[in-house]
């Protein structure tokens, strides 16, 4: 368990700078001493939150459902451990289905709201 969490927060940190880049950032000081802000609206900025998020959600009930099968494979006879890796492969396929839904749903209410649907 330890090592799975170790895992999972080294990811998150490693995947940090992107949600910068993403939201197109810009950071540092400029010539003056001020601090540089986001160039972005708060619309955007909350917009590409929320597709972090859901992206974040996602990664992880894949990461999810390949753990849920090395333990359905590695279960051999034990009905506990198989038992658990199935609940988790189907609680890991709501997760994806979830958070792909909810990318949809976010992209359709977007396009509606601005106008951009066909």
């Amino acid at each position: 368990m330890k090592k799975t969490k170790t895992i999972l927060s080294s990811t998150l940190l490693l995947l940090t700078p992107l949600i910068a880049v993403h939201a197109n950032w810009t950071t540092g000081m400029t010539a003056a001493g001020t601090f540089q802000l986001p160039n972005a609206s708060v619309y955007d900025i909350v917009d590409n939150f929320l597709l972090w998020i859901l992206m974040l959600f996602t990664i992880l009930s894949v990461l999810a459902f390949v753990v849920a099968g090395v333990m359905f494979l590695m279960a051999g006879t034990s009905t506990d451990n198989t038992e658990r890796a199935k609940n988790m492969i189907k609680y890991s396929i709501i997760g994806i289905v979830v958070g792909l839904s909810g990318y949809i749903i976010i992209s359709l209410i977007d396009g509606i709201l601005l106008g951009n649907i066909y």
